[in-house]
């Protein structure tokens, strides 16, 4: 054989050799993509849920607040401070599921694109005004014109919780299925 000829032949082992570290090397990347892809999905969609149930958790807590206000307002003695309780005692769950839903939210726009983090952003800034009525609430007595005050404001903290799920949704690639929609006069404000 040839000086030539080994040389060639051992061009072609050093080329192949190399294609084939190539080769790994990208097929790694592609995989570790992929992998980073599907964790940064699961985790989005984990915190999406956690979002939603606590959320729910708020109304459900809520609405224990609303009621031991009303039976704050038609008892008295030993009844209205068993209903003082319950009602401190759910304020102060109330409170504890608002710092759950912010820390999910910070988790979420670590993790998630620029329009999630502008409408968690928004969730935030009216569960922020639920969290002040509450705790306003919690320091005078309750009127009838709280439950439909509080209702209101349910309504808008579900309003802004369907449009994030909708852009965390559209975020990950995952169609639409939101039934509820806010107006587009609000989206407007909420993309400012």
């Amino acid at each position: 054989m040839s000086i030539s000829s080994s040389l060639v032949t051992l061009t072609a082992a050093v080329i192949a050799a190399a294609a084939a570290v190539f080769n790994v090397l990208i097929t790694k990347h592609s995989t570790s993509g992929i992998e980073l892809h599907k964790w940064r999905r699961q985790r989005i969609g984990d915190l999406g849920a956690r979002i939603i149930t606590t959320v729910h958790g708020l109304t459900d807590t809520w609405r224990e607040v609303a009621v031991g206000r009303a039976i704050m307002l038609e008892v008295s003695d030993e009844t209205r401070e068993r209903a003082r309780g319950e009602v401190e005692s759910a304020t102060t769950r109330f409170v504890e599921l608002m710092d759950t839903v912010a820390l999910s939210a910070a988790e979420l726009d670590l993790l998630a694109g620029r329009r999630v983090t502008t409408y968690s952003s928004n969730l935030l800034m009216v569960l922020d005004e639920w969290r002040r009525h509450i705790l306003d609430i919690d320091r005078s007595e309750g009127t009838d014109e709280l439950f439909n005050e509080m209702d209101d404001m349910a309504v808008h903290v579900h309003a802004a919780l369907f449009e994030l799920v909708d852009v965390m949704r559209s975020d990950l690639g995952i169609e639409k299925r939101t039934v509820f929609r806010v107006k587009s006069e609000f989206r407007t404000l909420i993309e400012q």
